[in-house]
């Protein structure tokens, strides 16, 4: 974290606000109250659960890099 602070604190003003700004962005929508609410959650978890159980579900496949 420190690092950070000190890599943004090099940067020019304007630049430190838009860094900012998207550092609160963010901070707001991971925090953001009812994003997923918890009846939503546990629908998808049993959807996930029934698909599982019937064998319709793959493994994630993810790409080289």
């Amino acid at each position: 974290m420190q690092l950070a602070i000190e890599k943004l604190s090099a940067l020019p003003a304007n630049e430190q606000d838009l860094y900012a700004e998207w550092i609160l962005a963010r901070l707001e929508a991971a925090r953001a109250p009812g994003a997923w609410p918890q009846p939503e959650l546990e629908r998808l978890a049993q959807e996930a659960s029934a698909e599982y159980a019937a064998g319709t579900t793959k493994p994630l496949e993810f790409p080289d890099r």
